[in-house]
C-alpha cells in the first residue's frame, strides 16, 4: 500500500520475540485441547478465555491493540491449519476438515481486520478493554 512502511500491516513476519508469536501457539494449543477435552457436557473450559483476559490486563495498550490481534490470528489459523490433525492433540484424520474451516476463518478474520468477527472467536477476550 502506498504510504505504508512493510511493518505497518498485519502481514509482517511474526518472528520469535514477537509476543504474538507466543501467544498464538499457546492459543491455537488450548483452543483444540478445550474442544477435544472441554466439559462431559461438550461445553468448553475457561483456561482459554481466562489466560486471555488476563494477559490483556497485565499488557493494556502497551502490546495489545486491534492489529496485534489480528496478527495473533492469522497465526493462530496458520499455526492449526498446518498440524491438524495433530497425534499430539489425540486428533485424527476427521478432525481435519471442521479445524481447518475455523482455521481459514481466522486467517481471513485477521488479514481483513474483521474485528467484529474475532470480537465473537476464541480470541474475543484479548479485544476486551483493561
Amino acid at each position: 500500500m502506498a504510504g505504508m512502511s512493510p511493518n505497518d500491516g498485519v502481514d509482517t513476519f511474526i518472528a520469535p520475540g514477537d509476543p504474538a508469536y507466543d501467544l498464538r501457539l499457546w492459543a491455537a494449543e488450548a483452543m483444540v485441547l478445550e474442544a477435544k477435552f472441554g466439559k462431559e457436557d461438550g461445553s468448553r473450559g475457561s483456561l482459554l478465555s481466562s489466560f486471555l483476559r488476563a494477559y490483556r490486563l497485565g499488557t493494556g495498550d502497551a502490546i495489545v491493540d486491534d492489529k496485534f490481534v489480528c496478527k495473533v490470528a492469522i497465526a493462530v489459523g496458520a499455526f492449526i491449519l498446518l498440524f491438524m490433525p495433530a497425534p499430539f492433540w489425540d486428533c485424527v484424520e476427521e478432525d481435519r476438515e471442521p479445524w481447518t474451516k475455523l482455521s481459514l476463518q481466522y486467517v481471513k478474520a485477521g488479514a481483513e481486520n474483521d474485528i467484529t468477527w474475532l470480537r465473537q472467536s476464541s480470541l474475543g477476550p484479548l479485544l476486551m478493554k483493561p
